[in-house]
């Protein structure tokens, strides 16, 4: 993948993650029949929204009928907190924010292991992902802003957000042809999605840089968890902002877990973090830097529970207590 010359941070890191990879519709029920034995975390089936992070911007949901939602799945091919495709025993949904290859990298695997798998992207960025992965076409959703996708088990709502901001434009990438490579696709397209079970719950995944627009796009929509990119160089106050506008009971970060690789490869990127939690190295910039995200987020008006998941382990909210809960739930 040819990769511009000039680079913001995003773009950085997006073709260090390249260049690591060069080195080493419609019915409801899917084919799967359900949670393999071989997870040593098994969940059980039909209690109510149950949810595990993989990585960076990686879940993977269970619905209360338990039909599986992945977001962003990087498996096999991630640089960090690997999570192979073996692990993974159903797939009916994927849900996918945008094409850069930390995101996207591992959906060609994924549909040829469950091939029934509804996949929604960006309707700019399916084409480029079809190409780049040779998927098959009929399972592809493509995704408008605020469109909604009503199935009998759950229902998909997407929004669009954005991925980079600059007063001179998007640094994209484009290959030998003049066309956009699926990096500068990522960068150009990105959508939100709010996840709502047949019980109510809603699970909203909230990606990309904070801009005010999605004050205004995303205020009321009231998601009971509310997973939430974070990053060194965003706006923490518009960012609390957007936040309260959506008003969630729990609020989880995710996509921080890049910081120590990205610091191990290039350390003079530690100039992009806060002046506040100087210096910062592989081994304390996660330690260091979320105490402060959080009290930036709560200084900007978020009265959510602000609280972060364990890599690959099961939680569940509860709706009774409105709680994000360690461990699987009891079957019903």
């Amino acid at each position: 993948m040819k990769v511009a010359p000039h680079l913001n941070r995003s773009q950085f890191v997006l073709s260090l993650i390249a260049a690591s990879a060069l080195n080493l519709m419609t019915g409801c029920t899917s084919v799967q029949p359900g949670i393999a034995a071989s997870d040593t975390q098994r969940p059980s089936d039909r209690c109510g929204l149950q949810f595990r992070w993989l990585n960076n911007a990686g879940f993977e949901l269970i619905l209360s009928n338990g039909s599986h939602v992945l977001v962003d799945p990087w498996l096999d091919s991630a640089k960090f907190f690997r999570f192979p495709l073996e692990n993974i025993s159903r797939a009916d949904y994927l849900l996918l924010t945008h094409i850069h290859p930390d995101h996207a990298d591992d959906v060609k695997i994924i549909q040829a292991k469950f091939p029934n798998v509804r996949i929604f992207v960006g309707a700019l960025s399916a084409e480029p992902l079809v190409k780049w992965q040779k998927l098959n076409t009929a399972r592809i959703y493509k995704v408008g802003d605020e469109q909604v996708f009503q199935f009998d088990d759950v229902m998909i709502k997407a929004f669009a957000g954005r991925h980079t901001e600059s007063n001179r434009g998007n640094f994209l990438t484009w290959d030998g042809t003049g066309e956009l490579t699926p990096t500068g696709w990522g960068t150009l397209e990105l959508f939100q999605f709010m996840v709502t079970d047949t019980d109510g719950t809603k699970f909203m995944v909230w990606a990309g840089t904070p801009s005010i627009d999605n004050f205004y796009k995303l205020n009321g929509t009231k998601p009971d968890v509310a997973a939430v990119h974070i990053s060194p160089k965003q706006d923490f106050a518009v960012l609390a902002r957007i936040i309260s506008g959506m008003s969630p009971t729990v609020v989880m970060p995710h996509h921080y877990d890049i910081w120590p690789t990205i610091l191990r490869t290039m350390p003079a990127e530690a100039q992009q973090f806060p002046a506040e939690v100087q210096p910062v190295t592989p081994e304390d910039v996660i330690p260091k830097m979320m105490p402060y995200v959080a009290k930036q987020l709560a200084a900007g008006g978020m009265k959510a529970r602000f609280t972060s998941p364990e890599h690959h382990v099961w939680y569940r909210f509860d709706s009774k207590s409105k709680q994000v809960m360690p461990g699987a739930c009891a079957a019903k």
